[in-house]
């Protein structure tokens, strides 16, 4: 398996609050100058954004990734348990730093399995399936926008610049609130996957994802688009070819 992946903090933010997990390993970086790209076996890979205008967000996203690289065994039920486990520490946290009160992070991610692949997200964190020449979208944003668009009130084309896209309706946050875990089996087959935070998404209309979905190996074109984009956000991706 191929794996490519990018974190950085964009062009306006000070610090970057996100973080992935690439098999075992949290990558936790303010800038990388290009996106790395490894060839290995993993299971689960993971992009989480720290809330952004939430106390310590950066610390959210790592302590959260922390926890998932122990996950096993590999199904929704230990994922589901890994996040509760997660959103404790999260309150613990704010128990000895009360300064911190709020943190807490979205995040979307993959579990491959020998047959099948579970997709879960919680938040705005996307997972795209490269699929019949382009990037499918098979998560569920956790956003009062999403549910316009399920009403069929909106597009999705909308909701890139809808003034509430940002409102989250859940989130691993260090309080005593529930969250809502969305999980997806789909058939694992030859083809690709890309888990990125709202602020790549946002960047990028259907028809630059579908130019992209059209490429072989897309991650350069994706790289050298995104430098020319506000960034106004973090911005980070991991993009898997089974």
């Amino acid at each position: 398996m191929k794996v490519w992946y990018f974190t950085h903090r964009g062009k306006v933010r000070q610090n970057n609050e996100d973080a992935l997990l690439v098999g075992k390993e949290v990558i936790r970086r303010e800038v990388m100058e290009e996106p790395a790209f490894k060839e290995m076996e993993g299971r689960l890979f993971v992009v989480a954004d720290g809330l952004g205008g939430h106390a310590k967000g950066e610390i959210a996203s790592y302590e959260v990734l922390r926890v998932l690289s122990e996950l096993e065994p590999f199904d929704e039920k230990s994922l589901h348990d890994a996040l509760w486990k997660a959103k404790e520490t999260l309150l613990d946290y704010v128990k000895k730093e009360p300064s911190a009160f709020g943190l807490g992070t979205a995040l979307a991610g993959v579990i491959l399995g020998d047959k099948d692949i579970i997709v879960f997200n919680v938040g705005d964190c996307r997972v795209y399936l490269k699929k019949d020449g382009d990037f499918v979208k098979v998560s569920r944003d956790h956003t009062l926008v999403e549910d316009l668009i399920i009403a069929g009130k909106i597009s999705e084309e909308d909701a890139r610049f809808h003034p509430q896209r940002h409102i989250l309706t859940s989130a691993i946050l260090g309080d005593y609130s529930d969250f809502e875990l969305y999980t997806k089996r789909i058939p694992k087959k030859e083809t690709a996957l890309l888990i990125c935070s709202d602020g790549f998404w946002e960047e990028f209309s259907k028809e630059e994802m579908r130019f992209f979905a059209s490429l072989e190996e897309p991650v350069d074109a994706i790289f050298q688009a995104l430098k020319e984009k506000p960034q106004r956000d973090n911005v980070s991706f991991i993009y898997l070819k089974l």
